[in-house]
């Protein structure tokens, strides 16, 4: 049977106010807390995960707006931005804020492209390089997320062997194969 708690519970549990668990809701950084019959918050497990992962990017004196950014990487990459971030932590914590705050809070941020446009560039682009199959995987994964079908993944792909020859599209390809083959990320 799942637990939930309180706000007040919460507030306890994390050292932060009723109200700037409320503020984080309005702005997004949690996202919407399910609600009793009495229409009070009830915050289930994932959504404490949640709030310590925010708290631990806080830690790295993270501004809110680059928070803001990082829980609109969620919606694109799942948890392997906060895994990556954790990765760092305990060794580089300003690497681990700057790898969140300039692409997510700067770049994908603009507005002159969407998610999915995005994704498809970042596809080929770490395709074309050639050297960056763990982040081209988390970018498949990531642009199928955002609505990118296998098909255009694929044809992304195919379309760099023309700019970065075989070898890179090969080695984009096979990491498609391995991301398509595995469970759905979410």
């Amino acid at each position: 049977m799942d637990t939930f708690l309180s706000i007040d519970e919460v507030a306890r549990r994390t050292g932060l106010s009723a109200h700037t668990l409320r503020y984080y809701e309005r702005i997004g950084l949690i996202g919407p807390v399910a609600r009793g019959s009495d229409g009070r918050r009830r915050y289930s497990a994932a959504d404490l995960a949640w709030i310590g992962f925010l708290l631990r990017l806080r830690g790295t004196r993270m501004p809110v707006a680059s928070m803001q950014a990082f829980a609109r990487l969620r919606e694109i990459d799942g948890d392997a931005g906060e895994r990556v971030v954790d990765s760092l932590s305990a060794i580089a914590p300003d690497f681990a804020r700057y790898l969140i705050e300039f692409p997510f809070g700067d770049i994908y941020s603009r507005p002159a492209l969407g998610l999915r446009e995005r994704e498809i560039a970042t596809v080929a682009a770490l395709t074309a390089l050639g050297n960056a199959a763990p982040q081209l995987k988390v970018h498949i994964q990531a642009a199928l997320n955002v609505g990118v079908s296998r098909d255009e993944v694929v044809e992304t792909i195919m379309q760099m062997a023309v700019y970065a020859g075989f070898p890179a599209a090969l080695n984009g390809l096979s990491a498609a194969r391995e991301v398509f083959a595995a469970p759905a990320a979410g």
